[in-house]
């Protein structure tokens, strides 16, 4: 049995966060590994590289200009030990671009490092979690 990821354990809290609170979201599949005939697939399908692991399609009540919001999930010890950097600085190159794609489209973007992290940037967004 292979043994789950920091990273997938941490979106996996988050997913069963938003089921619970009822918000309208996706995953990508795009951190899991697939063999090469799988990889061909995806790609022809028309997965992209470095779509953001949550896309929350309701419009964030605390910011209403935005279309939706684009989580990238990061492990929690990936968190960063300065406020300096750039935006985004945890995500890959290709993460990010992808991410600044999204926000020329009106969607609020966002990294965050742990389920925790990520709760709150739930909650300044508006979103109304059950149970936290």
């Amino acid at each position: 049995m292979r043994r789950k990821q920091p990273e997938q354990i941490e979106q996996e809290a988050v997913v069963a966060l938003l089921r619970k609170s009822d918000i309208m979201f996706a995953a990508s599949l795009n951190g899991v590994r697939l063999g090469i005939t799988q990889r061909i697939a995806a790609k022809d399908s028309g997965m992209e590289p470095g779509e953001p692991d949550l896309r929350i399609y309701d419009r964030p009540p605390n910011m209403p200009q935005y279309v939706g919001m684009a989580i990238e999930m990061k492990a929690a010890s990936r968190a960063r030990k300065t406020t300096r950097g750039m935006k985004w600085g945890v995500a890959e190159p290709h993460q990010r671009e992808r991410l600044q794609m999204l926000e020329d489209r009106g969607w609020w973007c966002v990294v965050c490092c742990g389920r925790e992290q990520a709760i709150d940037e739930l909650k300044a967004c508006g979103y109304a979690l059950v149970g936290v």
